[in-house]
Protein backbone atom coordinates (compact mmCIF):
# COMPACT_ATOMS: atom_id res chain seq x y z
CA UNK A 1 0.00 0.00 0.00
CA UNK A 2 1.39 3.46 -0.93
CA UNK A 3 -0.71 5.63 1.45
CA UNK A 4 -1.87 5.95 4.96
CA UNK A 5 -4.31 7.80 6.72
CA UNK A 6 -3.83 11.35 8.21
CA UNK A 7 -7.00 12.37 10.16
CA UNK A 8 -8.50 15.97 9.66
CA UNK A 9 -8.04 16.38 13.86
CA UNK A 10 -4.40 16.78 13.47
CA UNK A 11 -5.66 20.53 12.37
CA UNK A 12 -6.96 21.00 16.09
CA UNK A 13 -3.97 19.03 17.80
CA UNK A 14 -1.30 21.72 19.50
CA UNK A 15 1.63 19.03 19.50
CA UNK A 16 1.38 18.74 15.79
CA UNK A 17 0.14 22.88 15.33
CA UNK A 18 2.91 24.32 17.35
CA UNK A 19 5.48 22.58 16.05
CA UNK A 20 8.20 24.63 14.16
CA UNK A 21 7.71 24.37 10.36
CA UNK A 22 10.75 21.95 9.27
CA UNK A 23 9.45 19.40 12.24
CA UNK A 24 6.19 19.50 10.81
CA UNK A 25 7.77 18.39 7.39
CA UNK A 26 10.20 16.34 8.77
CA UNK A 27 7.47 14.82 10.53
CA UNK A 28 5.32 13.96 7.27
CA UNK A 29 8.50 12.66 5.73
CA UNK A 30 8.42 10.19 8.70
CA UNK A 31 4.96 9.03 8.58
CA UNK A 32 5.84 7.98 4.76
CA UNK A 33 8.87 6.22 5.68
CA UNK A 34 6.91 4.22 8.65
CA UNK A 35 4.75 3.54 6.27
CA UNK A 36 7.24 1.82 3.98
CA UNK A 37 8.19 0.33 6.80
CA UNK A 38 5.36 -1.18 7.96
CA UNK A 39 4.93 1.18 11.03
CA UNK A 40 8.23 1.43 12.14
CA UNK A 41 10.73 3.91 11.40
CA UNK A 42 14.21 2.43 9.96
CA UNK A 43 17.71 2.34 11.48
CA UNK A 44 19.11 6.70 12.17
CA UNK A 45 21.39 6.03 8.77
CA UNK A 46 18.34 5.48 6.61
CA UNK A 47 16.21 8.11 7.60
CA UNK A 48 19.37 10.14 7.47
CA UNK A 49 19.56 9.20 3.55
CA UNK A 50 15.90 9.82 3.00
CA UNK A 51 16.05 12.76 4.42
CA UNK A 52 18.79 14.04 2.81
CA UNK A 53 20.60 15.15 6.02
CA UNK A 54 23.72 13.88 8.39
CA UNK A 55 22.76 11.02 11.12
CA UNK A 56 23.05 13.52 13.42
CA UNK A 57 20.59 15.78 11.94
CA UNK A 58 17.82 12.92 11.93
CA UNK A 59 18.50 12.19 15.09
CA UNK A 60 17.71 15.75 16.19
CA UNK A 61 14.58 16.10 14.56
CA UNK A 62 13.72 12.49 15.78
CA UNK A 63 14.39 13.52 19.47
CA UNK A 64 12.43 16.55 19.12
CA UNK A 65 9.67 14.85 17.59
CA UNK A 66 9.44 12.04 19.99
CA UNK A 67 9.60 15.26 23.15
CA UNK A 68 6.52 16.07 20.95
CA UNK A 69 4.61 12.46 21.71
CA UNK A 70 4.35 12.12 17.96
CA UNK A 71 6.52 9.66 17.80
CA UNK A 72 7.58 6.96 20.58
CA UNK A 73 9.89 4.07 21.14
CA UNK A 74 8.08 0.96 20.93
CA UNK A 75 8.23 -2.54 23.03
CA UNK A 76 10.21 -3.71 19.67
CA UNK A 77 13.21 -1.39 20.44
CA UNK A 78 11.82 0.61 17.35
CA UNK A 79 10.66 3.92 16.63
CA UNK A 80 7.13 3.88 15.63
CA UNK A 81 4.51 7.28 15.00
CA UNK A 82 2.22 7.66 18.23
CA UNK A 83 -0.96 5.48 18.18
CA UNK A 84 0.21 4.15 14.50
CA UNK A 85 -1.77 0.48 14.88
CA UNK A 86 -4.24 2.41 15.98
CA UNK A 87 -4.96 4.64 13.35
CA UNK A 88 -3.75 2.53 10.60
CA UNK A 89 -5.91 -0.36 10.79
CA UNK A 90 -5.97 -2.82 7.82
CA UNK A 91 -9.22 -2.25 6.54
CA UNK A 92 -9.54 -1.03 3.11
CA UNK A 93 -9.54 -4.79 1.74
CA UNK A 94 -12.95 -4.73 0.18
CA UNK A 95 -12.45 -8.51 -1.14
CA UNK A 96 -14.86 -9.95 1.46
CA UNK A 97 -17.33 -7.43 1.14
CA UNK A 98 -17.53 -7.79 -2.74
CA UNK A 99 -17.36 -11.64 -2.97
CA UNK A 100 -20.72 -11.31 -0.30
CA UNK A 101 -22.30 -8.81 -2.62
CA UNK A 102 -21.93 -10.78 -5.71
CA UNK A 103 -22.99 -13.66 -3.93
CA UNK A 104 -26.62 -12.33 -2.81
CA UNK A 105 -26.72 -10.53 -6.15
CA UNK A 106 -25.97 -14.36 -7.88
CA UNK A 107 -28.91 -15.73 -5.77
CA UNK A 108 -31.36 -12.78 -5.76
CA UNK A 109 -30.98 -11.44 -9.23
CA UNK A 110 -28.45 -9.17 -11.70
CA UNK A 111 -27.57 -5.87 -10.96
CA UNK A 112 -28.81 -2.77 -13.22
CA UNK A 113 -28.21 0.83 -13.09
CA UNK A 114 -26.75 0.51 -9.02
CA UNK A 115 -29.94 -1.56 -8.39
CA UNK A 116 -30.41 -4.90 -7.24
CA UNK A 117 -32.92 -5.92 -10.09
CA UNK A 118 -34.93 -9.28 -9.23
CA UNK A 119 -35.71 -12.04 -11.71
CA UNK A 120 -38.80 -12.57 -13.05
CA UNK A 121 -39.06 -16.85 -11.56
CA UNK A 122 -41.85 -17.76 -14.50
CA UNK A 123 -39.77 -16.18 -17.12
CA UNK A 124 -36.56 -15.62 -18.66
CA UNK A 125 -37.45 -11.56 -19.55
CA UNK A 126 -37.33 -8.89 -16.29
CA UNK A 127 -40.76 -8.03 -15.44
CA UNK A 128 -41.19 -4.10 -16.15
CA UNK A 129 -43.61 -1.69 -14.67
CA UNK A 130 -46.06 -0.07 -17.38
CA UNK A 131 -47.33 3.35 -16.26
CA UNK A 132 -50.01 4.59 -18.24
CA UNK A 133 -51.66 8.72 -18.51
CA UNK A 134 -54.80 9.74 -20.06
CA UNK A 135 -54.02 12.78 -21.45
CA UNK A 136 -57.54 13.45 -22.95
CA UNK A 137 -59.34 16.31 -21.48
CA UNK A 138 -61.48 15.67 -18.88
CA UNK A 139 -64.55 17.60 -19.40
CA UNK A 140 -65.30 17.80 -15.97
CA UNK A 141 -62.77 20.25 -16.11
CA UNK A 142 -63.06 22.36 -19.15
CA UNK A 143 -66.48 23.50 -18.67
Amino acid sequence: MDWFRFYSGALHKRKVQELPPVLLRRGWNLLCLARMSEGSLPPLPDIAFHLHCSDKQADSWLQALTKARLFELGEDGRVHPHDWAEHQYCSDNSTSRVSRYRERTRELGSKVGGYLKHKDESSTETAALVCTVDLTPNSALTT
